[in-house]
């Protein structure tokens, strides 16, 4: 199998690692990539169609056997209904060379494939230079016409970089943090949350979540072993695929429908972006939604079977540990006293059933629990990001 890609994306001519969005991108996952069908890319092919592609590496590389772990760290964006996504993928056949970088664009309005390049192949410049307009020969990207939004200035990627700009010597987290509670002011943090509302479906959301312990993952970053090669540290900034589970994939299928049987019991909930707060800048929350009176929030759970329903409320009726501290996590950072539980029952599609807990902010468990998440990404996303930027 071919070695994993190591994280590059491409700016202007320039490549850069790990961590570094390009102006107005976002990380890409399971839940915001462009959909591309069997028919978009036959369709592709066919108007690029050429004696000189006709070779087996190709049809190898598109086979369904080629690893994902091929493929390195991957961004997007959207503008005009056009998702245009910047990726590092290495050759089956050059498996000990340095990943090429590819760019695809898909217009998702028409479902078609507009246009894809690796610009390390032989034949890149060559069709580079046989394409380019008239006195754009070598301009590769042209970001200046997309405005990226004011608060993606909060993303992990650029406060880091813009601080390591005046670093001499050994980076210094302390210092870091520092300098990120000078930087996140209330207004600055109050403008992402209201235009991260739309969620996953927010660039703006995915950027700003980018290398921050956010609250589905605090029991895990508070239990950690400190592994700064763990699944989780890779999860954090990007570098581990997302791993949709049935419970996830029903979650988004139901999520509207329980909040409605939810504002059914509870009155109106509304729709929420992520908070960011100051004293905790590494931190990051997203909850599904705020009670219309703003004093409490609701936290949507979709389990598939009555075992795994037992992993998120107990038999006692109490919220499984995991599920608590992503709770006081959500009520810590959003600055709320109380919290809706809200365990849709594996039958829900037919029954309506859901099982709501109210859960009140604990401020003694939830210091500790940031303090714990805060430690974590201290002695491991912190050190990993300053090792692949000072590279």
């Amino acid at each position: 199998m071919a070695t994993p890609a190591q994280n590059y994306a491409l700016q202007g001519k320039q490549l850069v690692k790990v961590g570094q969005l390009l102006p107005g991108f976002s990380k890409a996952d399971d839940r915001n990539l462009p959909k591309v069908d069997l028919y978009m890319i036959v369709d592709f092919f066919q108007e690029l169609r050429h004696p000189a592609m006709k070779h087996v590496k190709m049809q190898r590389s598109a086979g369904v056997d080629y690893g994902t772990d091929t493929v390195g760290y991957v961004q997007l964006r959207r503008a005009d209904g056009i998702c245009e996504v910047v990726g590092r993928i290495t050759p089956e056949h050059k498996v000990s060379s340095k990943p090429y970088r590819v760019v695809v664009k898909i217009d998702e309005t028409s479902e078609k494939v507009v246009d894809a390049k690796c610009m390390d192949c032989a034949a890149a410049e060559g069709y580079l230079l046989e394409n380019a307009p008239e006195g754009t020969t070598g301009l590769i990207f042209d970001h200046l016409a997309f405005k990226p939004h004011k608060g993606e200035e909060l993303g992990i990627d650029r406060l880091l970089q813009d601080f390591l700009k005046d670093q001499i010597g050994e980076p210094d987290c302390d210092q870091f943090l520092l300098y990120c509670k000078q930087k996140m002011t209330d207004e600055l943090c109050d403008l992402i949350n209201k235009g991260t509302v739309l969620q996953a479906k927010s660039p703006l959301w995915h950027a700003v979540r980018f290398s921050r312990v956010t609250a589905s993952k605090a029991y895990d970053a508070a239990h950690s072993s400190g592994n700064i090669n763990s699944s989780l540290v890779m999860s954090v900034i990007g570098a581990a695929r997302l791993k949709d589970t049935d419970a996830m994939k029903r979650g988004r299928k139901l999520e509207h429908s329980v909040l409605n049987e939810v504002r059914s019991q509870l009155g109106k909930i509304n729709p929420t972006g992520i908070f960011l707060t100051p004293r905790y800048p590494v931190m990051g929350a997203s909850p599904d939604g705020i009670t219309e009176d703003g004093q409490s929030i609701a936290e949507v759970k979709c389990p598939t079977t009555q075992k795994n329903f037992r992993k998120y409320v107990k038999n006692d009726g109490c919220v499984a540990a995991k599920h608590l501290a992503q709770v006081q996590m959500l009520m810590h950072i959003a600055n709320r006293k109380q919290a809706y539980f809200c365990v849709a029952h594996p039958d829900f599609e037919l029954t309506k059933n859901v099982k709501i807990v109210k859960v009140m902010y604990d401020p003694v468990y939830s210091e500790d629990l940031m303090l714990k998440c805060q430690n974590f990404w201290e002695k491991t996303v912190f050190l990993e990001l300053c090792r692949v930027y000072s590279n």
